[in-house]
Order: structure tokens, then C-alpha cells, then sequence
């Protein structure tokens, strides 16, 4: 986008931004609405795009499946392009921690992860409406609407530093949405969804729930010294989301685990023959 047509959409979404920042005690989220929103919009372009590009390139596959697959697909399609877009920008932001959210974990601001943090607020915010429309898991839409709130609290700005940290929950999510794949394309007990479901397991355990748990206990020590100086809201945002988050992947963990040894019960006990 040019600067020129940058400056036009930042000037119409202003009073909109300010309502929202003022209202909600937001003061970095006017300099990044256009992100949020802009993220919104596009992710709903990529799931409007996904039924057609995708009964072009896989006709059989995707023709044969029902409505509520078919819309599942496409989910699956966006949530996919997410991962993509923002694991390499959450890890570049890891490498690069700026001095300023290193010397304030709670407060701290880096003004270029602004647009980062602005994209997988606006995936979620679009998720969170998805979630509900579908309604197929009540744990996805409390996943995608917990996300929502709390990236959206980051421009208070609030906890910032974790930002970047929690968005490297999404390493597992491209291998999740393969195994879902690989189940419509008929490759269901295959050696390659073993593969794929053994780096899945051993990657949402990794980064959810060991590096996760980790920092959502360093969360919390940060909360706690410095819980007179934020509003109760905040609080209850960041402190029952985080709980609630890791019970979620934990929850998703065992369900992953019980799947595979159904699934492949001789290659899990005796390896891959």
C-alpha cells in the first residue's frame, strides 16, 4: 500500500480507532487499526477464495465433501496462511527483542510489532465470528475469542513483551491442519499422517506445552508485581485467559495422543514397519 493511500485509510478510520482507543483504554491501537482491520478483511478474502481455488485444483476432494466440511476446509485453508505470515514474523521479533520491552516485561512497547501484533489481532477477531457461526467445539471459540481479547489488550499497552512468545503457539498449527487434510484426501493411518501426527505431537508439546507453560508462569510473576497498577479488567483478561488457554492445550494434547495410538496402535508400539 502506498504511503499516500495509507495516510487516506488512517484519516477515515480515525474517529473510529479513537472511539475504541478512549473507550477501551487502548492508547497504541489507533496507529495499528488499520492493520487489524485490513487482517480482518483479508483472512475473509482468503476463506472466500479458498471453496473456489480449491474445487479447481482438487475437484474430486473438495466436491465430494458436505456443506459443514466444506466450510471446515476453508478454515483450515485460513487458519494455515495465518500460521505461515505470522511464525516467521513472531520468530524474527523473538531474535530481535528490542531494549524497551526487555527492560519493562509488563508495560514495555516496541513500536514495530505493532502491524504484527495488529495481524493476528485482526485473524482473531474474524476467527472469533467464524467460531461462532460454526460452533462445531465450544473450545475453539473460546480459543479464538480469548486470543482476540488479549491481543487487543496489548495496545493498552499491557504485556507486550509476551506478545511474539504466545504467537510461536502457532509452530504446531500448519502441521495440525495437514493431519485434517490428510483425512480428506483419503490418506487417513497412512505412514505420512504418522510422520506428520508424531511431529505435531511432538511440536504442540514443545512450544504449548512446555515453552507455553513456561512463560505463562513468568506471565503471571509479572502480573503479580505490578497488580495494583493495572485495572482489574486486565487482570481477569490476562489471568483467566492464560489459565484457560493452557487448559485448552493441554485438553487438545491428550485428545492428540488418544487419536494417534488409534489410529496407528502396531506402528506406535512397535515403530514404523
Amino acid at each position: 500500500m502506498s504511503s499516500m493511500a495509507s495516510s487516506r485509510l488512517d484519516s477515515l478510520l480515525e474517529p473510529i480507532s479513537q472511539v475504541l482507543a478512549t473507550s477501551f483504554s487502548l492508547s497504541h491501537l489507533p496507529a495499528y487499526f488499520g492493520t487489524v482491520l485490513l487482517s480482518a478483511i483479508g483472512f475473509h478474502v482468503v476463506e472466500s477464495f479458498s471453496g473456489p481455488i480449491s474445487s479447481y485444483l482438487f475437484p474430486r476432494t473438495y466436491s465430494s465433501l458436505q456443506r459443514g466440511a466444506r466450510k471446515s476446509w476453508d478454515l483450515h485453508v485460513v487458519s494455515l496462511v495465518h500460521a505461515l505470515i505470522i511464525i516467521p514474523l513472531a520468530l524474527r521479533a523473538k531474535l530481535n527483542q528490542s531494549p524497551e520491552l526487555e527492560g519493562d516485561k509488563a508495560f514495555g512497547w516496541d513500536p514495530a510489532l505493532g502491524d504484527v501484533f495488529g495481524i493476528s489481532t485482526g485473524y482473531f477477531a474474524w476467527d472469533s465470528v467464524q467460531s461462532c457461526i460454526a460452533f462445531t467445539d465450544f473450545g475453539f471459540v473460546a480459543h479464538a475469542i480469548l486470543c482476540f481479547m488479549i491481543y487487543a489488550n496489548i495496545y493498552h499497552p499491557f504485556l507486550a513483551y509476551y506478545g511474539a512468545t504466545f504467537l510461536l503457539w502457532e509452530l504446531s498449527t500448519p502441521f495440525l491442519d495437514f493431519h485434517w487434510f490428510l483425512d480428506k484426501f483419503g490418506m487417513t493411518g497412512g505412514n505420512l499422517q504418522l510422520v506428520n501426527g508424531i511431529i505435531l505431537i511432538t511440536t504442540f508439546f514443545g512450544v504449548r506445552i512446555i515453552y507455553g507453560g513456561y512463560n505463562s508462569i513468568d506471565v503471571f510473576y509479572t502480573m503479580q508485581s505490578i497488580r495494583d497498577q493495572i485495572p482489574f479488567t486486565l487482570y481477569v483478561i490476562f489471568g483467566i485467559g492464560n489459565v484457560l488457554l493452557n487448559v485448552l492445550n493441554w485438553f487438545w494434547f491428550s485428545k492428540m495422543i488418544r487419536a494417534l495410538l488409534k489410529r496407528f496402535p502396531k506402528q506406535v508400539n512397535g515403530g514404523i514397519k
